[in-house]
Parts: structure tokens; C-alpha cells; sequence
């Protein structure tokens, strides 16, 4: 995977392929925290009257017998790979960070459903300035004095310092790095207080304190023991829900309830990471009742059809596939803005320039075949450039194009595009219809997209020539803004919007900059702006102005969405009291219990 570094994180990631709620109307009683202007009830009742909640699923027999929460247990949870070190700042690893949501507190929390900050970690509140040179950039968090490690000791904001000092030195070599330069400065005037200044207001910004915390205590000031520190492969002082037990590499990570854990200490004994690589081997672990919880691959989950006594949480996708539209000349790629931040006009596509040929081509696609064809029992479409996972967010105004070969054939012609020699291919002014059409060869998936896009669209006169390439020569190509059309996806976007820099004409930058479409629009760019440094950061406020964005890249047509998967969690029927969500499936884990 190729990371595009966004105005706040690495959070988004241009894919190479893509395989890619809750059980209550409300949300946890843990208040949300950050929109400033608004008290915590405030905030509750825009989200919970603002998304639409998908619960999760339980298996068909817990209708049988609702016995009451029980202690012990070992939950055994496989993953495909083994961790590579167990401290947080060192990895990006997934099993390891896994471990460590269980290991280590972290200043802010992150809402399983919806993605916001809450104050479910560290900090209890906190303030942001609102005025002057400073305003929406300062944030002062109050800690809770309730916070211990195993070994006795408070974590304090010490803690919450060493941690994002270590983040930003170099010698460190954390992954990370580049994310803390978003941060001006970290000081902590008291061992109860945490004030960090941002470089710019981003109500996005908050996200980047949700880095699992260090016990700096154990560790030399001057970050010399990064790398080398013991705890880095034997974690034995944390403060999460669970403690290291031990770790036998290849095999297994096993972890001990955390009795002191500050919101209460876990019902479950334990809970194991096995290490088994093979997807059809961790379902059948599950089967036979040798695990509890497996993320389960697009492939297999029609097999959970014929095992109803098993729970199933399907997560809203973070990512998915579309096919990307040059709206600009690709002889001649040039910026968005220049130097003085005013828009550069850009040449148009000499096809593709024109919105009713992509209009046209948003019609010419035969959708319901496209998802049943290629993501077959575990895809849906998207119609958003947001992710269905960041729900509070998403417009349920749009009409998104459905296929109408009638009006598609009507807006080639209004455009001037005919088969005039009846070659079966359009053409104007002397020029066919002939588009290049581009994905990565390593995604069977994108692949079979492209073939089939490629033969919907010839029966409307369009000449697609489509190509299957090395992904770094489709990377380059498509960056560098030399092409006519891709077929890619974002995976792992960010679970806020305004870490989604595609849209912005800043970010039209030949060779570097994610609107590599080159589109334009002055109001989007004011709407972006808006949403992401609004005062007091309001939920709704920001939502009105994501949403009116999404209207107009629905009028503009830069890419022709397609399809995602859901993430597919399957879980033991002994298993009871989870609040799976999207952001987070291993969500409150103090309150999972077993059925004896």
C-alpha cells in the first residue's frame, strides 16, 4: 500500500486492493466530548438523532436463555499474523496494536459507532480556545486522577508527554512521526493537565491523541531505550482492561483480566490472541469451538449461512472502490492553485472535460450486476466519496445514478458524440470515443471490474481501452495525473472527513497531492475549509456542510463509485455482551462474559 499523507494523518490509504451499529438506540453514557459550543447532552441527542444504528446480530438460540453476566472465561481471538513488538509507538502492525487497545490507556477515547472523540480514556474534559490568533488550535485536557498502572503508579500527564515527545524524535523511529508535525507544541503545566497546541485549527485534529500511552516511568528520558526496553516484548506494567501474561511467538499472546481497570475490572479470566494465518482454519477453529471471535474473510461468509447459532456483526466498510475520472488534460497536468492560493484554470480533458460524458458514463453501468458479479454475497454499493462507516456525516439526499442506457445514449448526443460511420464507436470533430482504462494487475477483484465496465460500455459506442498494470506504474500514473480513467479505492479512511483531502484544489498537486482528478470548485473548497475549522466543531454543523458537498460531487461526476465489503465478524454463541461497532469491534471489553 502506498500511505497519502492528508492534512492530519496517514489515516487514508490508496489501496492496492480491496477484500474488504449497535444493539441500543443511544449511544454509551459516556459523554461524547469536543463540540465545544455544546454540552455533552446536547451532543448525544445530535447523534442519536442523526445516524441511522445497525445492531448487531445475535445468534439465533440466545432467544433460548438469558442467563445472567458471569466471571471467567478465556476469550480466544485468532489473527493472521504474529505481533512484531508490543509497543504501540513502534508499530503498525495489526495484531500488535489489537494487544495494545488491551494493554494501554490512551488520552482520548473513539465512539465504536460514529467514530468521534469521547471522554472515555484519560481525559474527563477539556477545553479549546475561541479567540484570537490561538482559537480552535489550543486544547486544554483535565485528567482523571483515577488512572493507575499495574505497578501502583498514577498515569499522569507526564505520561501523555513522554509518549508524544518519543512520538515526534527521530531517534525514536516511531511510524507515526509524520503525524506529529501537525502538533505545534505539548505542555503539561501540572501532572493533571495536558495542553496541546495544534499548528492550524482542524477539528479533525483531536484524532491524533488516541496514540496508546507509555508508562514513562519505565522508560529512559531521553528515548534512548525506545527501541531496546524490555517491556517493548514483555509489557508487564500497562493499565488497560487486561495484563501481559505471555507470549509464545508464531503461536499464541495470552492476556489476564486487569483487576484494578479503572472502569471495572473485566468479567472474562483472560483473553488470547492465537496466531493461525489460514482464513479457512480460523473458521473452522470457530466451528469446532476452539476460538470465539474471527474476523472472517469475503470469501467465507456465506459459509456462516448454514451456522445460525453463531453471531455475525457485519461493520460498515472504511474503504471502498471507484473509478476515478480525469477531469483535466493529462498532456498537460498543472496544480490547482498557485502560489497566492488562487484557482489555476485547467485545460480539460478533451473527453472527459465534459460532465454529461461523465454523466453519461455514470449511466451506462448495469450496477446490480457490477456488486452481484464482483463482491457476489458480501458487497454493497457506495454512492458517497465517505465510507458508509462515517454515518453521522453521509447525505440520504442524493440520487445516485442508476443505469439508463436511454439517458446515457441521450447525453452522448447532446454532447456531440454519434457513430457517424457506424463503426459501433462515437466520435466528434474527428476524435472517437476511445478512452484508456487502468487498474492494478495484483486485484482480481478490479480486474473484473474493469473487464466488465469495459464491455457495458462498448455497447453504447465507447472504445475503453483497459489495461491490468504493475501497481507502482499505476500509482505514478494516476498521481502524476497522466491518464484517462482508473479503477482504485481508499482503505482505512479516517474516521473523520476532514482527514479526506480529496476534493480540495490545494490538493490538485501533479506527482503528490489525493484530488488527482484535478476538480475545482470554489464553494466546495469554502465548505471543506468550513467543516474542518468550524468554531466549537458541531456535529451538525459540520455534517450540513459535508453534505452539500457530497450533493455537488454528485452533479460533477470526478468518480464513478462502485461497491465495498463489510467487515465480517463472526462470534461464539457463548459468547454475550458485546457493542461491536465500526470504529472499534473490541469495544468495552469489561463487559464480555461466557455462558458456563
Amino acid at each position: 500500500m502506498l500511505a497519502l499523507v492528508t492534512s492530519v494523518s496517514t489515516w487514508i490509504l490508496f489501496s492496492r486492493s480491496t477484500t474488504v451499529a449497535t444493539p441500543t438506540p443511544t449511544l454509551p453514557t459516556q459523554a461524547l466530548a469536543a463540540q465545544q459550543t455544546l454540552t455533552a447532552t446536547q451532543v448525544l441527542t445530535e447523534i442519536a438523532t442523526s445516524i441511522p444504528f445497525k445492531p448487531y446480530t445475535p445468534p439465533a438460540d440466545r432467544a433460548l436463555a438469558k442467563p445472567s453476566p458471569q466471571t471467567g472465561g478465556v476469550l480466544r481471538q485468532a489473527v493472521d499474523q504474529d505481533a512484531d513488538t508490543l509497543n504501540p509507538l513502534l508499530t503498525t502492525n495489526r495484531t500488535s496494536q489489537l494487544v495494545a487497545e488491551q494493554l494501554f490507556p490512551s488520552l482520548l477515547g473513539i465512539d465504536a459507532q460514529t467514530g468521534l472523540i469521547t471522554t472515555t480514556e484519560l481525559a474527563e474534559r477539556w477545553t479549546v480556545t475561541d479567540s484570537g490568533p490561538e482559537a480552535g488550535r489550543v486544547y486544554t485536557f483535565h485528567l482523571r486522577n483515577t488512572i493507575f498502572w499495574s505497578d501502583g503508579q498514577p498515569v499522569t500527564a507526564q505520561d501523555v508527554k513522554f509518549t508524544y515527545d518519543a512520538l515526534a524524535d527521530p531517534a525514536a523511529q516511531s511510524p507515526f512521526r509524520a503525524n506529529m508535525a501537525q502538533i505545534e507544541k505539548l505542555a503539561t503545566p501540572d501532572e493533571q493537565t495536558v495542553i496541546v497546541t495544534f499548528r492550524t485549527a482542524n477539528c479533525a485534529a483531536p484524532h491524533l491523541l488516541r496514540q496508546p500511552l507509555l508508562p514513562s516511568h519505565h522508560y529512559a528520558a531521553d528515548f534512548s531505550d525506545i527501541q531496546s526496553n524490555p517491556l517493548n516484548q514483555v509489557p508487564t506494567v500497562s493499565a488497560g482492561p487486561f495484563l501481559f501474561d505471555k507470549w509464545t511467538p508464531g503461536a499464541e499472546i495470552s492476556l489476564k483480566r486487569n483487576p484494578d481497570y479503572w472502569h471495572g475490572a473485566p468479567l472474562l479470566e483472560g483473553w488470547r490472541f492465537d496466531v493461525i494465518a489460514d482464513p479457512q482454519a480460523q473458521l473452522q477453529g470457530l466451528f469446532g469451538g476452539r476460538l470465539d471471535l474471527i474476523q472472517v474473510k469475503p470469501a467465507l461468509v456465506k459459509k456462516l449461512a448454514f451456522e445460525p447459532t453463531f453471531g455475525v456483526y457485519r461493520a460498515p466498510s472504511r474503504g471502498y472502490s471507484f473509478i476515478a475520472l480525469n477531469l483535466a488534460d493529462p498532456a498537460q497536468p498543472q496544480p490547482g492553485q498557485d502560489a497566492s492560493g488562487a484557482l489555476i484554470p485547467q485545460a480539460p480533458h478533451p473527453i472527459l472535460g465534459d460532465g454529461r460524458v461523465r454523466q453519461a458514463l455514470s449511466h451506462a453501468l448495469d450496477y446490480t450486476r457490477l456488486i452481484s458479479d464482483v463482491y457476489q454475497s458480501n458487497g454493497e454499493r457506495v454512492t458517497s466519496y465517505l465510507p458508509p462507516s462515517i454515518s453521522w456525516a453521509q447525505t440520504d439526499a442524493l440520487n445516485p445514478p442508476t443505469f439508463d442506457p436511454t439517458a446515457a445514449q441521450q447525453l452522448l448526443e447532446q454532447a456531440g458524440w454519434v457513430d457517424t460511420n457506424q463503426d459501433g464507436v462515437r466520435e466528434k470533430a474527428g476524435l472517437s470515443l476511445t478512452l484508456t482504462l487502468l487498474t492494478n494487475s495484483d486485484s482480481p477483484l478490479r480486474v473484473r471490474i474493469g473487464e466488465l465496465v469495459q464491455e457495458q460500455l462498448k455497447t453504447l459506442g465507447f472504445d475503453i481501452q483497459f489495461r491490468a498494470v504493475d501497481f507502482a506504474q499505476l500509482s505514478d500514473t494516476l498521481l502524476n495525473q497522466t491518464y484517462d480513467m482508473v479503477i482504485i479505492g481508499w482503505d482505512n479512511v479516517g474516521p473523520d472527513p476532514a482527514t479526506s483531502n480529496f476534493w480540495q484544489s490545494r490538493a490538485d498537486r501533479p506527482g503528490t497531492g489525493t484530488n488527482f482528478v484535478s476538480f475545482q470548485d470554489a464553494e466546495v473548497d469554502k465548505w471543506l475549509d468550513e467543516a474542518d475549522q468550524l468554531p466549537g466543531c458541531s456535529v451538525i454543523d459540520r455534517a450540513q456542510r459535508y453534505r452539500q458537498v457530497q450533493q455537488r460531487l454528485a452533479e460533477m461526476t470526478p468518480y464513478i463509485f462502485i461497491g465495498s465489503q463489510p467487515t465480517t465478524w463472526a462470534f461464539t454463541s457463548a459468547l454475550r455482551g458485546q457493542l461491536p461497532g465500526p470504529w472499534r469491534v473490541n469495544n468495552q471489553v469489561q463487559a464480555w462474559w461466557m455462558v458456563k
